[in-house]
């Protein structure tokens, strides 16, 4: 007869077979499900990911230092700059936040799959908040710390929602669903409305 210490054993062993079979199956139907939304539509290389990868990060640097130099610098722009921000208005378009999550918004639905999203979407916001912030710090000489929270806790989020809204760019109901919920957040970021007043 078996003793009782190897009978538990063999029950442990059996529910932990268990419980990573019913942990494949739930994986290969959530892989099924994410699958008939969309699908990988081209395998590209390890290289080429690297390099969009490192593309996305050195934009997302490029644009979060100009965007900091533009708030900065205002009153000392080149006059061609000054020029363009006075009758574009960029450095408050760009110090607003539907611009930022439109431009993560598209480098998520254009990346090669919902992992690759998430990964180029974080190096965005990675290069983006951190040249912001790391200028604002060393060369305005301030620190806005309420300010830089939020954005951090954006950005650690922010793999998350990439890998959402990649499959908004799929077929099928969920697909539909998502677009129209991202398109409901953009134009809540965009229009000041309510009874009677509708204004960008």
């Amino acid at each position: 007869m078996l003793s009782h210490r190897h009978r538990s054993c063999g029950i442990l062993c059996l529910c932990e077979i268990k419980e990573t079979y019913k942990s494949q199956v739930l994986r290969v139907i959530m892989i099924k499900f994410l699958n008939d939304i969309r699908n990988v539509e081209k395998l590209i290389s390890n290289n080429r990911k690297i390099i969009n990868t490192i593309a996305v990060l050195f934009l997302g640097i490029a644009l979060g230092t100009f965007s900091k130099f533009l708030d900065f610098r205002q009153a000392e722009l080149p006059s061609v700059l000054m020029a363009i921000d006075g009758a574009l208005d960029v450095h408050n378009f760009l110090g607003r936040f539907a611009i930022w999550v439109l431009i993560a918004l598209c480098i998520s639905i254009y990346s090669n799959s919902a992992i690759r999203a998430s990964i180029n979407v974080f190096a965005f916001f990675i290069g983006m908040v951190a040249s912001y912030y790391l200028y604002s710090n060393y060369i305005a000489g301030f620190f806005p710390r309420s300010y830089a929270v939020v954005w951090f806790g954006f950005t650690s989020v922010s793999p998350l929602l990439a890998f959402i809204c990649w499959y908004t760019k799929g077929k099928g109901k969920v697909a539909f669903i998502l677009s129209a919920l991202i398109l409901a957040v953009l134009f809540n970021m965009c229009f000041l409305y309510g009874f009677g007043y509708f204004s960008a």
